[in-house]
């Protein structure tokens, strides 16, 4: 999934990482409902405002962790 959304924001692997933990914490506290749907528009959401940091030139790669999912997610 991630591969295929990094293409769709024109972003590069190498430009944004996602934390294990960073995972785990969006799949269990903003993804309640069954399925991948909701967790897709997630990812899409996060990496849509990472490529907005990039091309606005604020930084060249962007680590999603635990302790940061809130900025770019919102509140679980």
């Amino acid at each position: 999934m991630i591969p295929t959304i990094l293409k769709e924001t024109g972003l590069k692997p190498e430009q944004v990482d996602v934390t294990p933990m960073a995972a785990q914490e969006l799949i269990q506290s903003y993804c309640r409902e069954a399925g991948v749907r909701n967790l897709q528009q997630k990812i899409e959401k996060i990496f849509r405002k990472v490529a907005l940091q990039i091309v606005q030139g604020d930084t060249n790669h962007v680590v999603i962790t635990k302790e940061n999912l809130q900025k770019y997610v919102g509140k679980p």
